[in-house]
């Protein structure tokens, strides 16, 4: 039985190497290097026309508040020509997983009839507004994906998005 169970851990990381170090791969600066255009396109079926990153506006508006200069931007825009507007996939600020547990807890309790968990998709999962994933990938690594226009079917393409992004971090 030993040499069975040394035999299948051989195989699973001869398939796959990373299967033993939880594939932690470093966090880019750069959110449109979560995942390329290209990427997105296969994950979703639609057009994707280009990314370009962007700014979070509650940053800007702290930065103001704050007097200070604000990094070039968290958040990458996907454009499209869809019913869904364009995709963002952004950098939680925040990467603390209590914090983003707690965040969760918030917006459950405040807006309870627009707040909905998302079981068995990466650490933590959930979906506000309809048009809104937040998905908590690994202790490091928290991501906000999001459609411009919220549609029936937005949040099974959010879904969509978030198991490709867990295929690759």
């Amino acid at each position: 039985m030993r040499i069975l169970s040394s035999a299948v851990l051989i195989l699973v990381v001869a398939v796959n190497p990373s299967s033993l170090i939880g594939q932690h791969r470093p966090i880019p600066e750069n959110p449109c290097e979560l995942l390329a255009p290209e990427q997105l396109a296969n994950a979703t079926g639609l057009e994707i026309m280009g990314a370009e990153r962007k700014r979070d506006i509650l940053e800007l508006v702290r930065a103001q508040d704050e007097d200070r200069s604000i990094g070039p931007g968290r958040v990458c825009v996907y454009k499209t020509q869809t019913v869904f507007g364009d995709i963002m996939v952004g950098l939680a600020e925040e990467q603390d997983p209590a914090k983003f547990r707690q965040a969760r807890d918030i917006y459950f309790a405040r807006f309870p009839g627009s707040a909905k968990p998302i079981p068995n998709l990466g650490q933590d999962a959930w979906i506000g507004g309809g048009a809104n994933l937040r998905l908590l990938i690994r202790n490091d690594l928290q991501l906000t994906i999001s459609t411009q226009n919220y549609q029936k079917a937005s949040e099974e393409l959010l879904i969509r998005i978030a198991r490709r992004l867990l295929t690759m971090w």
